[in-house]
């Protein structure tokens, strides 16, 4: 935390009620998270802090001063409400673009915020959607989110959305007939080799299901440098590069035409 001490020598002569601001703000609680660059502390607003340990993870949700409500899952940041937008829009913008389509599948996106968004571009442009299929294997972060954060806006409640709680391996395994308009991967991004090569042959997979599919990358340059050679077979490979601050790195989605 930096102190501005200008501001707090102008409190002498500031009325009560913003001297009580300044109180509560000190009193804040903090929460901790680990990254490869360093750690960050985060103020927690009193009462605000929920902690939920599913059979998948540790989840934290907070509210804080700057960033307003947001999801930590092992101790991760993945998405808050001040810009979480500035990742959800151009994930769909760049997986929808302004085709025609009827059938969407979102992989993650346990917030909600990736199906409201596959909802809003499709009311906008008028892409003729019909179905969206989401497959999260975290059926009790999927619930709270639902329920009690605000995230997802309603968008849960969409007679066109089916929900599947596994793994996306297991729902391929199952629906082995089924074919998409468009893809969205929506998940952790890896953090080793091994599930940067799970992430690939799942791209691979997807891709024998669709011409279309965009996916959260991360922000390892080497990792990025990887899949876009993993995936230079296909005719139309993109690397797009967003900017979300509470990510605290330029973030990647990768975007690939199997047509």
């Amino acid at each position: 935390m930096v102190w501005d001490l200008q501001k707090m020598g102008e409190m002498v002569s500031t009325p009560c009620s913003i001297l009580s601001e300044w109180l509560v703000f000190l009193e804040m609680d903090s929460f901790q998270e680990q990254q490869p660059w360093g750690t960050t502390f985060y103020t927690v607003k009193p009462e605000s802090h929920v902690t939920l340990l599913t059979e998948k993870a540790k989840i934290d949700l907070i509210t804080n001063p700057y960033f307003g409500r947001m999801l930590f899952i092992d101790g991760v940041l993945q998405s808050t409400t001040g810009d979480e937008h500035m990742y959800h829009q151009p994930l769909i913008y760049y997986a929808m673009r302004n085709r025609k389509q009827e059938k969407v599948l979102i992989v993650g996106g346990a917030e909600g915020a990736t199906v409201r968004e596959v909802q809003n571009r499709d009311a906008e442009c008028e892409l003729g959607v019909k179905e969206i299929i989401m497959v999260d294997w975290d059926k009790q972060l999927v619930e709270l989110m639902d329920k009690e954060e605000p995230w997802s806006q309603g968008s849960f409640d969409d007679e066109r959305l089916s929900l599947y709680f596994q793994d996306i391996n297991q729902y391929l395994d199952e629906h082995a007939d089924e074919c998409f308009d468009t893809v969205i991967l929506d998940l952790l991004d890896p953090e080793n080799e091994e599930e940067l090569e799970w992430l690939i042959q799942l791209v691979h997979r997807c891709l024998e299901r669709t011409n279309y599919i965009t996916l959260n990358a991360g922000s390892n340059s080497t990792y990025i440098k990887k899949m876009v050679s993993a995936f230079s077979k296909y005719p139309t490979v993109a690397s797009n590069i967003i900017h979300v601050p509470s990510f605290q790195a330029p973030w990647y989605l990768i975007s690939i035409e199997k047509v």
